[in-house]
């Protein structure tokens, strides 16, 4: 993997943009211990000052094996407080492609995900109050780090919403449509 990414701001009060990209010289299906990813693509815009927010203006994945490429997934959101919304498109997904024990179709079409409850930071006020004060050099600390969670909030949730169309890749090029509106969280689907 390689990758660049550049930071652009003129101030705390005006808008900072990012931008980045990754490279995968070697991507293959999930089922061989690869990442099915040839390129990310991603240019996002906030106020340094506003760490609650964030605008990603745009996206783009490029999804390949070793034979080539399996699709597209685009698009943009906005991310501000403890929620995130993303408006995406995927064009040409071969799923087969990505984990070899998928079906063999190829599909493509809009895709909205929102996901809400997810953790927020502390403002910045609020986080310098309740910081511990400082200890001298020399002296001990009198509380250890407590090991970082793996377990999704439980607030957290998922709303999803998309049609797919396009066709198997088996010969024939029957016609399919998958259909998918959802939502849940940690504990239910």
């Amino acid at each position: 993997l390689s990758g660049q990414a550049e930071v652009n701001t003129q101030g705390l009060n005006r808008p900072a943009t990012v931008t980045a990209s990754l490279d995968n010289a070697l991507p293959g299906p999930w089922d061989a211990q690869r990442l099915p990813l040839r390129r990310l693509q991603l240019r996002a815009t906030g106020e340094p000052r506003q760490t609650d927010r964030l605008t990603l203006d745009h996206f783009e994945l490029q999804l390949a094996d070793a034979n080539g490429a399996a699709g597209r997934l685009s698009g943009g959101g906005r991310w501000q407080g403890d929620s995130l919304a993303l408006d995406l498109q995927l064009d040409g997904l071969q799923p087969a492609r990505l984990h070899r024990a998928a079906a063999a179709i190829a599909v493509g079409g809009p895709l909205q995900l929102r996901l809400t409850g997810l953790p927020t930071s502390l403002p910045a006020a609020a986080a310098t109050a309740s910081a511990p004060a400082r200890q001298p050099a020399s002296a001990p600390s009198p509380v250890k780090p407590a090991a970082p969670s793996r377990a999704l909030p439980a607030g957290l949730q998922l709303a999803v919403d998309t049609t797919l169309t396009g066709r198997w890749l088996d010969g024939a090029g029957l016609p399919v449509q998958l259909r998918l509106v959802g939502n849940g969280g940690p504990q239910r689907l």
